[in-house]
């Protein structure tokens, strides 16, 4: 029997036991303040049992004002709001943001317009250290606990003269705050107080659970936005297109922020603004690298410090001054070295909190290497090309100089003859022909090569046999061909196998002394299968051996067209080289 139940049969013994009126007037009296008192506890806790059913079923932020406001609101409360607190690794608090707002029975998002600045804030001092119980004002004006510039500010901004805020922990740790207001000075009865106090066992796991759901779904949605960039940044590597992918994705994705970002110029020691070709923002100014009076150049060499100690950069937060937004700025380093800068801007109530700075690292990190393989493929194609002007100067030399050298030699005699023995022409004459169409020839392959678009055109076995064509004219060796009719493939596979028997014929010449190709093109089922053989001085497959740099890029080729390479040689056996790829109709 509780204590309650015992004073109240107590009272009723006492008054059905009063042997007189005056005894019966008073022990009836007693009884019907004790029965007064336990209806008021039986109301108090049936709104107490409302709200935490409610609090129960509360799936976000505004059901959880509207469960409290079950029980503020007949009590004539203007105003709810609950604020999330984001701590430090020592617990202390670091931020405060605003979730939701019920004002006269409607809830609604916070106003992160700039103007809400000035905003009342709260101070842990209110509750002196006893985060157990509520924080009781009942009046805001002349509450000491309060510096007078906040006072005006609740009556201000909120239009409000009392307040409630219980201090919502988890694991010792503050978590948030949820606030309660009246327009007008009230004091809190016995009941309100321990309503309010016994709201404490309850709203904390209620919004410990909400904020472990938003944050699984923010990690989720982080993760989301890595993966874009990751595949947008794979999808290129013409850095002018990576770039705009890049900033297109993350003014979609980073909502409430805005992203600059900057590349590195290291002959100018500048960070250089980039921006889309049809971007409407102003062009934000350069960022000097080694400038002491810049305040973002200064920044950006704190950064820049731990990679004098082989350690990664770290990131800068600038916190909002006045009227000015937060500011993230994250370095873009790989391999060591800087590639250019990220800037993220909050705006509205610019705020940056710690999931967000873990984002925009992720996202730095992701871009600089998507910016260096960029770079790095455009170095290779830019060396590819060079060795290539090579190759075709060196192969003008060896063939169509070598044949226009043999014409002029060949005319200069024949107009010698011309002058003696007018009938000996024929023989200069002919050989001056035979150069000529072997330089034809060779000008012919050598064209095809800068312009492999002939394929489309003229087809994979025009373009083989022209290959062959020209090394019988240039080394004077037996090429037999044994090629079916034109594949029908898309012009993909017939480039990268041109290239294979391209490739392959390269080597014979260069390392199998070779008197005899064979090239073969034929269709075996579902396959097309080409194959070059020779009767070379062959070699060991599993060894080291000049041409397996050409041969591991025909093997690459191969793979792409989701086909197979075959090498079978041995020392002084010749060598054949087997490509089959899928027949993948055109």
């Amino acid at each position: 029997m509780s204590e309650e139940m015992r004073l109240l049969y107590e009272a009723f013994h006492e008054l059905t036991q009063a042997q007189d009126s005056e005894s019966r007037q008073a022990a009836a009296q007693r009884y019907e303040q004790l029965l007064e008192q336990h209806r008021v506890r039986l109301a108090r806790n049936e709104q107490l049992l409302r709200v935490n059913v409610a609090l129960s079923k509360a799936a976000d932020e505004a059901s959880i004002l509207e469960a409290v406001a079950l029980y503020a609101q007949p009590l004539g409360a203007k105003r709810l709001s609950l604020t999330f607190l984001y701590t430090n690794a020592e617990g202390g608090i670091v931020r405060a943001a605003p979730q939701a707002i019920w004002l006269n029975g409607k809830v609604s998002l916070p106003d992160f317009s700039r103007s809400d600045r000035k905003r009342p804030y709260f101070s842990e001092e209110w509750w002196g250290g006893n985060y157990t119980q509520p924080f009781f004002s009942e009046d805001l004006q002349n509450d000491p606990r309060l510096t007078p510039e906040n006072a005006r500010r609740f009556l201000e901004v909120y239009g409000v003269r009392a307040m409630v805020a219980l201090f919502l922990q988890v694991g010792g740790l503050p978590n948030a705050v949820l606030f309660v207001y009246w327009e007008q000075p009230r004091t809190f009865s016995e009941d309100e107080r321990y309503v309010f106090t016994q709201l404490l066992q309850t709203l904390p796991s209620v919004v410990a659970t909400r904020r472990a759901y938003l944050a699984e779904q923010q990690r989720a949605r982080q993760m989301e936005i890595i993966a874009k960039l990751s595949a947008a940044v794979t999808r290129t590597l013409k850095e002018d297109e990576l770039l705009c992918a890049v900033v297109q994705l993350l003014e979609a994705n980073l909502q409430g922020h805005h992203a600059q970002l900057y590349l590195a110029d290291p002959l100018e020691n500048v960070l250089l603004p980039f921006q889309p070709p049809n971007a409407v923002r102003s062009l934000p100014p350069p960022i000097p690298l080694h400038d002491s009076t810049s305040f973002a150049s200064r920044l950006v060499q704190t950064c820049l410090q731990p990679l004098a100690h082989g350690a990664p950069p770290d990131y800068i937060f600038v916190t909002p001054l006045d009227e000015g937004y937060a500011t993230l700025f994250v370095p873009m380093v790989a391999s060591g070295r800087l590639l250019g800068l990220l800037r993220v801007q909050a705006y509205g109530d610019g705020r940056l909190f710690e999931s967000d700075l873990w984002l925009i690292n992720a996202l730095a990190d992701v871009i600089a290497v998507g910016l260096q393989n960029a770079r790095l493929y455009q170095q290779a194609r830019q060396l590819a090309a060079y060795q290539e002007r090579n190759r075709l100067a060196r192969e003008l030399h060896d063939s169509v100089s070598q044949a226009l050298y043999g014409i002029a030699l060949g005319a200069r005699t024949a107009r010698a003859l011309l002058e003696r023995d007018p009938s000996r022409l024929r023989e200069p004459l002919d050989y001056v022909l035979s150069l000529a169409e072997a330089g034809l020839t060779e000008m012919r392959a050598l064209i095809f090569d800068l312009r492999p678009d002939s394929l489309e055109q003229d087809g994979l076995v025009s373009a083989l046999i022209r290959q062959t064509d020209s090394l019988k004219t240039r080394h004077h060796i037996n090429v037999t061909l044994d090629l079916c009719p034109e594949p029908d493939l898309p012009l993909e596979s017939k480039e990268a196998l041109y290239w294979i028997a391209r490739e392959a014929l390269h080597n014979t010449m260069k390392h199998a002394q070779a008197t005899c190709i064979q090239l073969r093109l034929a269709q075996e089922g579902n396959q097309l299968l080409m194959e070059v053989s020779d009767n070379g001085v062959g070699f060991e497959v599993g060894g080291v051996f000049h041409g397996h740099l050409g041969l591991r890029s025909m093997q690459e080729r191969a793979a792409r067209l989701h086909g197979s390479l075959e090498i079978v040689s041995q020392p002084n056996c010749g060598t054949q080289v087997r490509v089959r790829v899928p027949m993948l109709s055109a």
